[in-house]
């Protein structure tokens, strides 16, 4: 059986081989002439708008005193939005809850967490336009921090906040303690004109 459809296969090959090859010939006049290169790209039909990846942010510790003070994270993994070329637009949300410590249930009040990222795609020769990013004073309202028009944003995309991209202002008058807060972070589909 493997034998006969061994020999099926080449005798297909020589069959395709021996027939002609349709096609325009190049015109070749004086050592000179002109052809053509082509290539058919198609959209993946199962390829959709992804949020790939998030930051977290670690501002460590500070020490209270009676005045304001202002921290930067170390953060881990960036943002991350990987489109296969639809051209619907895109944006991301994000929101937080209060920052809380777990052991005393004490809230601190009156912070700004700000964030304010780098834009940059993956690949550097990616010709797209590039998505837009927004400062945001991170609270638990969801509020667009990176957005691609219709026709833009296509590729991987990632929108960095690294140390004097994210802040974290903590007025005098909190008390101590460990607080955190929970990220959500949303991608969706720009709404339809």
């Amino acid at each position: 059986m493997k034998k006969s459809l061994g020999l099926a296969a080449v005798f297909g090959v020589a069959v395709l081989l021996a027939l002609p090859v349709t096609g325009q010939a190049a015109a070749i006049d004086n050592n000179s002439g002109m052809t053509t290169a082509e290539v058919g790209l198609t959209q993946d039909p199962n390829g959709q708008i992804m949020l790939t990846q998030a930051p977290s942010f670690n501002f460590g510790s500070g020490v209270l005193t009676a005045e304001e003070m202002t921290l930067t994270p170390v953060t881990t993994d960036e943002l991350t939005v990987a489109n296969p070329s639809l051209n619907t637009g895109w944006r991301v949300e994000v929101s937080a809850t209060p920052f809380v410590d777990d052991d005393t249930s004490f809230t601190l009040n009156s912070t700004d967490f700000t964030i304010n990222g780098i834009v940059s795609p993956e690949d550097t020769k990616n010709p797209s336009v590039y998505p837009t990013n927004f400062s945001v004073d991170v609270n638990p309202k969801p509020q667009v921090v990176l957005q691609a028009e219709k026709n833009t944003g296509l590729g991987i995309w990632h929108d960095s906040y690294s140390e004097g991209n994210a802040t974290l202002t903590v007025p005098g008058g909190n008390q101590p303690g460990s607080y955190s807060s929970t990220m959500t972070w949303t991608l969706s589909s720009l709404p339809e004109e």
